[in-house]
């Protein structure tokens, strides 16, 4: 991997960096011995503490990863989950965090605060079959939500304790290739994704 970091102006750094990694895959399944997942990892962004009682980070990554290792949705057999590779696919998206803080404009040992961070991410299938043999190119990426999110509200004093609520929402994504929407029953087994 490789990184670098460059303080643009006070409290604000431009951030960037590539990242290869290698993953061996599950030795359950028909295709096995599977070859490693292999993934190209670009991210970008800057991040700031510069305004009085705010910071944020805000970043653009994008991966390439060949090989990847899905699982199916249904786990016949005795239960063993079935493992095979997508050919290759590619996730781009974009994070954003930021968090507000009240003790910097208020003083004294109480800090109300807040965080939020988004996670959008647009994950396809460049190349690979589904379950069936059937090409899957242009298939959304299974078990990628594209959009993730958490929310922080709360409340900290200067002698070191602090309570908060987090309310997290993960939007739907597929759990099979094919990205199928509707449940099918074929012997009494669930075979298909949300």
């Amino acid at each position: 991997m490789i990184g670098a970091a460059w303080e643009i102006m006070p409290r604000t750094t431009l951030y960037g960096g590539y990242h290869q990694g290698i993953t061996p895959h599950i030795t359950r399944g028909p295709a096995f011995p599977l070859p490693d997942e292999r993934g190209d990892n670009f991210q970008a962004g800057v991040r700031s503490t510069a305004f009085k009682g705010l910071s944020f980070d805000i970043a653009y990554f994008h991966s390439d990863i060949d090989n990847y290792q899905t699982k199916s949705p249904s786990a016949p057999d005795g239960g063993n989950n079935i493992y095979g590779a997508l050919d290759k696919v590619r996730i781009d998206g974009v994070e954003l965090g930021t968090r507000v803080d009240t003790q910097p404009h208020t003083g004294g040992p109480w800090n109300f605060f807040g965080e939020a961070v988004y996670t959008y991410a647009n994950s396809r299938v460049r190349r690979g079959v589904d379950g069936e043999g059937e090409d899957a190119s242009g298939k959304l990426v299974p078990e990628v939500p594209r959009h993730y999110a958490n929310l922080t509200l709360g409340i900290a004093h200067a002698m070191g304790w602090d309570a908060s609520v987090t309310w997290t929402y993960r939007g739907g994504f597929f759990t099979d290739i094919a990205n199928e929407r509707g449940l099918e029953v074929d012997d009494g087994e669930v075979e298909s994704g949300i």
